[in-house]
C-alpha cells in the first residue's frame, strides 16, 4: 500500500511540474511576441520618423532652390528685351508644382508606405 501511494505521490508532483513547465513555456512565447510587437511598434515609428524629416528637408532644399532660380530668372527676366513676362507667369512655368502629379505613382507610395499615410 505505501509503493502504491508513493507511486500516486510521484506522479502528481510529476504531474504538476510538467503543467508548470507547459505554462513557463506559454507565458515565454506571449512574452516574446508581446516584445517582437512593440520592436515593431517603435521601428515603424523611427522609419514614419526618419522619412517624415528626409521628405522635409528635400521639400525645404527645393523651394530654397526654386525661389533661387525663380529669383535669379526674374533677375535675368527683367533685363530681358521682353518684360511682358509677369513674376506671375514666370514662377508658374518654371515651378515644379506646375507639373500634374501621376496618380499611379502616388498610388504606388500609399501602398508602400501604408504606415505612415
Amino acid at each position: 500500500m505505501a509503493l502504491a501511494a508513493n507511486q500516486q505521490f510521484t506522479d502528481s508532483v510529476n504531474g504538476t511540474l510538467n503543467g508548470a513547465r507547459a505554462a513557463l513555456v506559454l507565458t515565454l512565447t506571449a512574452m516574446e511576441g508581446i516584445i517582437n510587437f512593440l520592436v515593431d511598434i517603435y521601428r515603424s515609428t523611427f522609419l514614419c520618423f526618419l522619412e517624415l524629416i528626409v521628405r522635409g528637408t528635400l521639400s525645404v532644399l527645393i523651394s530654397a532652390t526654386q525661389e533661387v532660380r525663380y529669383h535669379h530668372l526674374s533677375v535675368f527676366s527683367s533685363r530681358s528685351p521682353n518684360p511682358a513676362v509677369t513674376d506671375h507667369q514666370l514662377h508658374r512655368e518654371h515651378s515644379w508644382q506646375s507639373q500634374d502629379v501621376n496618380p499611379e505613382r502616388h498610388r504606388f507610395r500609399q501602398q508602400r508606405y501604408q504606415d505612415c499615410y
